[in-house]
């Protein structure tokens, strides 16, 4: 038996390895000169490890904690929290994050449960905290991590389960993020081509026929798409993208994020700050001594209204500038600062996917359910788990799963 997958991030890695150590032949196929998809990491001048994707491990991320601990790679805190972000110059308690965030949930499951029709993110925190929800910590917090119009995002998607929040500290893998990718990759090395694009998927007598961008083409028993949700549109369907896929995917969007990655002189205290009026915040992790901080600052944008606000088009200056302002206990590296900008990435075209108003709980078990001998991996496929490392580890071990159901192994 062999299988074809396609994408070498960390749902198309985890599941090719899971598929590997079952006995099945793979073969991966990666568009990219790299592993890693949107865990990217990347070494500043000074040598402090920043990640321009995926960052945060929170503390139930089980499957990409399972994963670490399987390759042996050790997880370190950032030494900040991901929810309890502080505003204004002050940091709300957890049981102030919780109450908010529980009367927004508390809101949307009543209307929901009376009415049935979905709704947005906005009109869910302005019924249920009042006129000034923009200016709340929750709310901020919230629809920076979208990433998305909160006008346009699902109220059913992203908040009936939002009052679950954990607030210990998140972690990260030492060495960066993309490590768990590039040790995958060790493993199964022989097997993953680089440089390899999928354009094609026919099903020709019961097999998968993949056409790769060199013009050849590669026959398997079954294939695993794990490739960011925008590409899925962009693969020549022989036999057009399943309809049951088509779907559940009109049903999502995909949002939009920046990150901007700055030296800094020497290591501080690790904090967080997030902007009070726009959608965005910065942070310094704690360095694997725990007792300062990297010499390294993150800040993560959500949203092209955001990016658009930061002059992304530019360059980092204005970001640069504003962050100065925001964060007057850092002192930056002069012209160390690097934009990571996902929407313009080709083989990503954004930052993770969001349910669009109208979104059905049925979208999640659709795109979850073999289609033939094809089956899909990714974020977008995670349900609750989706936009996180976590989810895309998850959804390779679930697609794995379900290959294997398909070859009876």
């Amino acid at each position: 038996m062999n299988v074809v997958v396609v994408g070498a991030g960390l749902a198309g890695l985890t599941a090719a390895w899971s598929l590997h150590r079952s006995g099945v032949e793979v073969r991966v196929l990666e568009a990219r000169d790299r592993v890693g998809g949107r865990a990217f990491s990347h070494t500043l001048d000074n040598g402090a490890v920043v990640e321009r994707g995926g960052e945060f491990i929170e503390i139930d991320h089980h499957a990409i904690r399972g994963l670490c601990a399987e390759l042996s790679i050790p997880l370190i805190p950032h030494g900040v929290t991901f929810h309890r972000r502080p505003i204004d110059g002050e940091t709300p308690t957890a049981a102030e994050i919780q109450a908010a965030m529980a009367e927004v949930t508390r809101y949307s499951r009543s209307r929901l449960a009376r009415h049935g029709a979905d709704f947005a993110v906005d009109e869910a925190f302005a019924s249920a905290l009042g006129s000034s929800f923009r200016s709340q910590p929750a709310y901020r917090r919230f629809v920076t991590s979208l990433a998305a119009d909160p006008a346009e995002a699902s109220a059913r998607h992203g908040l009936l389960d939002a009052d679950q929040v954990p607030f210990e500290h998140a972690a990260r893998a030492r060495g960066g993020n993309q490590r768990i990718a590039t040790e995958l990759w060790s493993r199964l090395e022989p097997s993953v081509e680089l440089g390899s694009a999928a354009v094609g998927v026919a099903t020709d007598s019961g097999r998968v026929v993949i056409a790769r961008s060199d013009g050849s083409e590669l026959a398997a028993d079954a294939a695993v798409l794990a490739v960011p949700m925008p590409l899925l549109s962009s693969i020549d369907w022989r036999h057009g993208l399943p309809e049951p896929w088509a779907r559940a995917l009109d049903q999502l969007g995909f949002g939009h994020a920046a990150k901007l990655s700055a030296g800094l002189i020497a290591g501080a205290p690790p904090r967080a700050q997030q902007a009070s009026q726009a959608s965005w915040w910065s942070w310094n992790s704690m360095d694997e001594t725990a007792t300062t901080s990297v010499r390294a600052v993150s800040a993560f944008a959500g949203g092209s209204a955001v990016q658009e606000s930061l002059n992304l088009d530019g360059g980092a200056p204005s970001w640069i500038d504003q962050l100065e302002r925001q964060r007057p206990d850092l002192s930056l590296e002069p012209g160390s600062a690097l934009v990571t900008r996902w929407d313009g990435e080709p083989w990503t075209r954004g930052a993770y996917s969001y349910g669009r108003v109208g979104w059905e709980a049925d979208v999640d078990e659709a795109l979850r359910r073999p289609q033939g001998a094809l089956v899909l991996a990714g974020e977008h496929t995670a349900g609750t788990l989706a936009g996180t490392l976590n989810g895309a580890v998850a959804s390779g071990n679930r697609a794995a799963a379900d290959v294997r159901r398909l070859l009876s192994l």
